[in-house]
């Protein structure tokens, strides 16, 4: 998770907000998993995923919303599961 950690996106510099796109693809590519999914959210990934959606570089946003699609359909998924069982 730490790839994704540039500190604020107007101060990193080209090299560190080219490390955090490709961490942020890596984990979308990661990300159809369910495990992987719930390791990305224990892991800390979504609050660093959030602070990367203020970025005005596309190729950074496209991996970062498509890797927090995925944790979130996750997350969908498992909370309708728990609504539908029966006690």
């Amino acid at each position: 998770m730490s790839l994704l950690d540039c500190g604020t996106l107007t101060n990193a510099s080209d090299l560190e907000a080219d490390v955090a796109r490709c961490g942020a693809l890596a984990l979308w590519s990661c990300s159809k998993s369910t495990k992987n999914k719930q390791a990305i959210r224990t892991a800390g990934g979504i609050p660093l995923l959030a602070r990367l959606l203020k970025s005005s570089n596309e190729a950074m946003l496209i991996p970062v919303v498509g890797t927090l699609q995925e944790c979130a359909s996750e997350v969908s998924a498992t909370q309708r599961t728990h609504e539908y069982q029966v006690s």
